[in-house]
């Protein structure tokens, strides 16, 4: 009997799909990062605008390039732009 040839099989990599969310929309405008290799645990997502929720969503492939299904969907919120931080000091010409 003839083994099945499970390299087929094997996950190449994920699709990170993410797009902005609002409760509003019926239908979410998804780009697509590639992830290559089976053992990655972690990517970041570049270009995201700040202070936005963002649904995002994966899905593996494997070699034979065979998708499975989707991964639950997440909404997370990017930070807002970090505000700048002014020190300033007490300066008296009575000091000098």
């Amino acid at each position: 009997m003839q083994q099945p040839d499970t390299d087929q099989w094997a996950i190449e990599g994920f699709y990170i799909y993410y797009g902005p969310f609002d409760d509003q929309q019926k239908q979410i405008n998804y780009q697509r990062q590639m992830v290559l290799g089976s053992t990655v645990r972690h990517a970041v997502l570049t270009h995201l605008d700040d202070n936005v929720a963002y649904s995002i969503r994966m899905q593996s492939y494997t070699v034979a390039g065979t998708l499975s299904e989707f991964s639950n969907t997440v909404v997370k919120r990017t930070l807002g732009k970090p505000v700048p931080v002014y020190f300033i000091q007490n300066y008296s010409l009575a000091d000098k």
